[in-house]
């Protein structure tokens, strides 16, 4: 790389990037550093024509312009603003403090405007192909997901497992009860739900494609449980009044209890896939 000194103010910072994240403490830290030392390390761009971008060291480029310095250190490579997106995803991902929301919005960024492939991302940023497809998944979940996820309310792993749903009430119903659930649901937890509502989500999908037959079916109302079933299914058996009555009122509550007795994760599951569209999301 060459390094030269340019105004910082000529500098520009893509529209979307990675930036470290600092707490108050380690900011102050870094703002005396740069008062008793000057800049110290050159921040990296990307030198495309005779437009620098800024790849690394936005925090160092802020200063520098607040204290009106007329020139600051650059090491850059030729190259393009894409080359200084991609260099700017995985520097700052190296330091292990970045924000995930903002990794999604670039690597969306990456593949809808600048139409990367996934394996060229993959390949020049160094990230796994896992790490790729969830995050692009995420960009496609609703607002609401994405900004649970920007503020810190979810990790990545449930934006994730929630992005698997098909964006609608559903989804959003199941981030709402996330918020509220104490303690917090793992991701492992949240994947289980999800599965199960997906599952859901594929039986309504089939049984609305598969054709219905017009011919009635006669039935017969059973006089235990008082649900109905086709005639073949009925038996002739003979039996007193007094036994006929217990017998149903043992089997009405029987029915009751399996109809109620759903787990709170299948409860979960049927909210989340309870308004979602009939057809199933993409694998």
């Amino acid at each position: 790389m060459k390094v030269v000194m340019v105004d910082p103010q000529k500098i520009k910072v893509p529209p979307v990037r990675v930036t470290s994240v600092w707490d108050p403490d380690e900011y102050e830290v870094f703002k005396a550093s740069l008062e008793a030392d000057g800049q110290g390390q050159a921040i990296v761009c990307v030198k495309e024509g005779d437009t620098f971008w800024l790849a690394d060291g936005l925090h160092r480029l802020q200063e520098a312009k607040l204290k009106g310095w007329p020139k600051i250190a650059v090491a850059y490579k030729e190259g393009t603003l894409v080359d200084a997106k991609l260099r700017n995803l995985y520097m700052n991902r190296l330091r292990g403090k970045t924000k995930a929301s903002e990794e999604v919005a670039l690597i969306s960024s990456l593949t809808n405007e600048d139409h990367l492939s996934l394996e060229e991302i993959e390949r020049r940023t160094g990230l796994s192909r896992e790490v790729v497809e969830q995050r692009l998944a995420i960009s496609q979940a609703l607002p609401d997901v994405q900004a649970a996820l920007d503020q810190e309310q979810i990790p990545v792993g449930v934006a994730f497992q929630l992005s698997r749903l098909p964006q609608g009430p559903g989804q959003l119903k199941l981030l709402l009860a996330l918020l509220q659930h104490i303690p917090p649901m793992t991701t492992d937890e949240v994947k289980r739900i999800v599965d199960e509502s997906l599952k859901i989500i594929a039986t309504r999908a089939q049984a609305t494609e598969e054709p219905q037959p017009n011919i009635p079916i006669p039935t017969f109302k059973c006089r235990l449980c008082e649900q109905k079933w086709p005639i073949n299914e009925g038996i002739g058996i003979n039996i007193d009044h007094t036994c006929l009555g217990l017998a149903k009122d043992y089997i009405q509550q029987l029915v009751k209890k399996r109809r109620e007795a759903k787990t709170p994760d299948q409860l979960l599951a049927e909210q989340a896939a309870e308004t979602a569209p009939t057809t199933p999301p993409p694998p």
